[in-house]
């Protein structure tokens, strides 16, 4: 089965600003990126805007120095749960960041609007961002990919499911 956050993950970075800024982004393997997805997903999350069913199984995960992106998919990831019939937001997965500050309009959100988590591996506390993943149909009846931290961010993607970058939804 082909990984959907593969697919996705251009479209979410569309809002991202990597601190320190890199070029040379590596994609971590699909081991590591489980191992990742296990543990982060241990931790409770109180403030959760929705509950999504993750695919634990499938994460994607990039690093560019010390930082690193993950995104966790849910399970019913698709074409079709990416179409909503309606404004409300409907479920897509979860986005973890380290070291890295997401931006909305071009400007990089204040910290205290960010959803902070620390995770415990072994002996290392490590202080990581988590983002709610969610499509809505927008007021033209596009798509919207939404990013969920204390507020809300959205990415505007055509009705065909590709957005400015030529990235595709999967089907």
């Amino acid at each position: 089965m082909a990984n959907p956050m593969k697919n996705l993950l251009p479209l979410f970075s569309a809002v991202l600003v990597l601190i320190p800024s890199a070029s040379a982004q590596e994609k971590i393997s699909l081991e590591k990126a489980i191992e990742g997805a296990r543990l982060l997903t241990k931790i409770a999350v109180a403030d959760a805007p929705f509950k999504t069913d993750l695919d634990l199984e499938n994460p994607f995960a990039l690093k560019a120095g010390e930082v690193r992106v993950l995104a966790i998919p849910g399970k019913s990831l698709s074409k079709k749960t990416l179409t909503p019939a309606d404004k409300a937001i409907t479920p897509v997965g979860q986005l973890w960041m380290m070291k890295a500050t997401p931006a909305r309009d071009g400007k990089v959100l204040a910290t205290d609007k960010l959803r902070w988590v620390t995770v415990k591996d072994q002996d290392n506390d490590m202080k990581v961002q988590l983002y709610f993943l969610g499509s809505k149909k927008n007021d033209k009846g596009g798509l919207d990919l939404v990013i969920l931290w204390q507020g809300e961010g959205t990415i505007a993607a055509s009705g065909d499911g590709k957005n400015e970058h030529g990235s595709r939804i999967p089907d």
